[in-house]
């Protein structure tokens, strides 16, 4: 039986209160009130992402096993990317048998097994890590004495899907977040925008397309030239299904930002989307989506939001 609307919410709150309690546990006194956020964010995307790998991993594992006796050794990413996609539905994976309850249950060596865990993730994740420089705040943490702790913390908190479906996850995460940032103070803006005037913002843009939308199963394509957080994609796909529940909806995005983008690709990836949705880079130098065409372009600050009509699609520097 699915959870009903009441216990989504409380689970959310409860997960979101659980999660930020990492601070008054173990990060104060180890790190300012302004970073607490970007010690939290990663370990609740880790905790996130192995909770939706959980219940294929013994079939993960035993397909890479047979991959590495087929290729007589450690086989190339891309191949276990393949056959993770094709065969088991994976868009991405992790190809060792840790988890962060496996680390938790052991006190030796918790920030070698740790960055061994986030090593044998597939690509499409390690630069997620990488962007959130996790293998520094795990050094912190080890220093402190505190990881074994968090990584503890964390391993019992549970972030299955079957618990926290992908909309419940993106208003727990919405919360992690809007705390988070709310301790950054005017820096915030750089790379938050609350979700109500976001989707004052779709709600504008879309408003002229009603028509178009109303079809038995329309297909629409989203782009952010400056995704920050990816929160614009987000709710805007979070509207489209509101107008039409059969609507596919293919989100795409760029940010220059590192830390934005961890967060961004993390969050779209939590709820369901494609790991290659938002790709990294300056759209104005390196245009990562330099060949395609979109419906809707929006944006914050920089540019403004336009509409495409049929095929072309153009944006404009906003004065």
């Amino acid at each position: 039986m699915s959870p009903t609307q009441e216990q989504l919410s409380h689970a959310r709150s409860t997960i979101a209160d659980a999660v930020w309690n990492t601070a008054d546990k173990y990060l104060r006194s180890v790190v300012e009130p302004e970073e607490y956020g970007d010690y939290i964010i990663p370990f609740a995307v880790l905790r996130r992402i192995e909770c939706m790998l959980d219940s294929r991993k013994t079939e993960f594992l035993k397909l890479y096993q047979g991959l590495k006796k087929q290729y007589d050794g450690i086989p190339d990413e891309r191949i276990v990317s393949i056959h993770a996609r094709t065969k088991l539905g994976l868009h991405f994976y992790n190809t060792s048998k840790l988890s962060l309850d496996a680390i938790a249950k052991t006190d030796d060596n918790v920030d070698e097994a740790l960055s061994t865990y986030l090593g044998h993730f597939s690509p499409n994740l390690r630069d997620i890590w990488d962007s959130f420089k996790f293998t520094e705040k795990i050094t912190t943490l080890a220093r402190a004495q505190r990881l074994y702790g968090v990584v503890g913390h964390f391993a019992k908190i549970d972030m299955h899907p079957d618990n926290l479906p992908d909309t419940a996850m993106g208003d727990m995460f919405e919360d992690v977040m809007y705390r988070a940032f709310n301790t950054k103070g005017k820096s915030a803006g750089a790379f938050y925008t609350p979700r109500d005037a976001i989707a004052l913002m779709v709600g504008v843009l879309f408003a002229s397309d009603d028509d178009g939308l109303a079809g038995d199963a329309p297909v629409r394509t989203v782009y952010d030239p400056c995704a920050g957080t990816g929160g614009m994609l987000l709710v805007a796909k979070n509207e489209l299904k509101e107008l039409n529940r059969n609507i596919q909806v293919s989100l795409h995005g760029q940010e220059l930002m590192e830390f934005a983008y961890g967060i961004g690709k993390a969050d779209l990836i939590m709820q369901g989307n494609n790991p290659d949705s938002i790709q990294f880079g300056n759209t104005l130098t390196n245009d990562r989506f330099e060949d395609q065409t979109f419906d809707y372009i929006l944006t914050k600050k920089t540019m403004r939001p336009m509409i495409r009509a049929n095929a072309g699609c153009e944006y404009a520097l906003a004065a």
